[in-house]
């Protein structure tokens, strides 16, 4: 073989080796290992940014409490009695109910999403740190809105005491629920976290993007008014899904489905795959941009 065929021979292995890297590089189970041997780096900056969102506030951690309260009493009162969507739900205190069950869900998604394009502009310290886990980031910013989510719950559950909502025994169904939406979150996550490198404004349209998210997912309404034509749409957004079923759950007491909440749990995965290699490719000129 010429000098000339042993360099292109030894180029292309190289390109299939750095290719083969790459697909592993950008598997579920890589980001797996990551968090599992950075362990004690990911509960110290999970620490760190949960202390930081309250850092400086009269209030501290209680906000985690006060913030759904507000926004829970400004739509009860806006939905549930000057348009008195109640009508459709047996009272305002079981419209509130079925409410905060739906924005339970809907919050933590919308916070992760939301905070997910300037996750890396506004760390470029650690763009700049060449053995730094980038890709922990967006767990980390998904483990602090499961911090705030867990303290909507405990406000929930306190409102079911008061209104003497017997506690389901599907309520044990609520880890499984979770995982898909964890998955939707962080897979939405990496995408906007990455492109959001490059694209500078779009912090302003994923908010705009939320908005319209919100109103077509069924929260401040029920599944039942909506007229059958469009009910096939709605079903299209997987927050629809999540929705009904932490509503099912918590407040009716009955079980998911398990072949819708199969559905949503696998698609929620291949998303979060993709989002992840998505992320991982991004990541080789995120210095550059910087």
């Amino acid at each position: 073989m010429s000098l000339i065929g042993q360099k292109r021979s030894s180029a292309q292995i190289r390109c299939i080796s750095a290719r083969g890297d790459s697909l592993l590089a950008s598997h579920p189970l890589a980001l797996l290992r990551t968090l599992l041997a950075r362990r004690d780096l990911l509960l110290q900056l999970l620490r760190r940014d949960t202390a930081a969102r309250y850092r400086g506030t009269c209030l501290g951690g209680v906000w985690a409490l006060v913030t759904p309260l507000l926004v829970l009493g400004v739509y009860t009162i806006v939905f549930g009695v000057i348009y008195q969507a109640s009508r459709f739900n047996g009272g305002v205190s079981d419209y509130a109910l079925t409410l905060f069950c739906g924005f339970i869900p809907w919050w933590l998604f919308a916070e992760v999403v939301g905070g997910a394009p300037s996750l890396i502009l506004s760390r470029p310290s650690f763009v700049q740190k060449m053995s730094f886990p980038l890709e922990m980031l967006p767990v980390v910013h998904l483990g602090v809105s499961l911090f705030n989510s867990l303290a909507a719950l405990v406000i929930l559950f306190g409102a079911l005491a008061v209104k003497g909502v017997p506690y389901h025994p599907t309520l044990l169904w609520l880890p499984v629920l979770y995982i898909p939406l964890c998955l939707w979150a962080l897979g939405v996550a990496f995408i906007l976290s990455g492109a959001g490198v490059f694209l500078r404004d779009l912090h302003h349209a994923v908010g705009v993007g939320l908005q319209l998210w919100f109103f077509a997912t069924p929260i401040v309404y029920s599944m039942d008014i909506v007229p059958e034509r469009l009910r096939p749409w709605l079903r299209c957004n997987p927050m629809t899904e999540v929705v009904e079923f932490f509503r099912q759950v918590i407040y009716f007491g009955q079980a998911p489905d398990m072949a819708s909440l199969g559905i949503v749990t696998g698609l929620g995965f291949c998303l979060m795959w993709f989002g992840y290699m998505i992320f991982m490719q991004a990541r080789r000129a995120f210095a550059d941009v910087m």
